[in-house]
């Protein structure tokens, strides 16, 4: 198992840069209102942004550390949790990890699968 040991602040801190950039991107999109804060938004739109933002940070990981087992979602989901503090919405505390976990599988999934077709193709 392949541990990370990376302070949840540190996690927290660039969750919330990929955060503020989704927010941006949105705004671009007319997707939400010019301005508007995490706080003015609905706790559906919150996730998704949430969940955008940590699939974007775990998608810039090398693919060999996604596919061992490792600490990510634990991580990840404390970081989340940590958000309260500095957005002031009580649905980051209500985050799981099932919620994590579902999110990741997919980009999981397509690393082992890719493993498997690179060994096959040594074999």
């Amino acid at each position: 198992m392949v541990e990370f040991r990376i302070p949840t602040n540190l996690v927290a801190n660039l969750l919330s840069e990929r955060i503020k950039t989704e927010i941006k991107m949105r705004e671009e999109l007319n997707m939400i209102s010019f301005g508007e804060n995490l706080e003015d938004l609905s706790t559906t739109e919150i996730y998704n942004i949430v969940e955008t933002a940590a699939f974007d940070l775990v998608a810039l990981l090398p693919a060999h550390l996604l596919t061992q087992k490792n600490n990510l979602e634990e991580i990840i989901v404390k970081a989340i949790k940590s958000l309260p503090i500095a957005y002031e919405r009580h649905e980051f505390s209500e985050y799981s990890e099932s919620r994590i976990s579902n999110l990741l599988r997919p980009i999981k999934s397509l690393f082992q699968i890719d493993d498997f077709e690179e060994a096959f193709v040594n074999n």
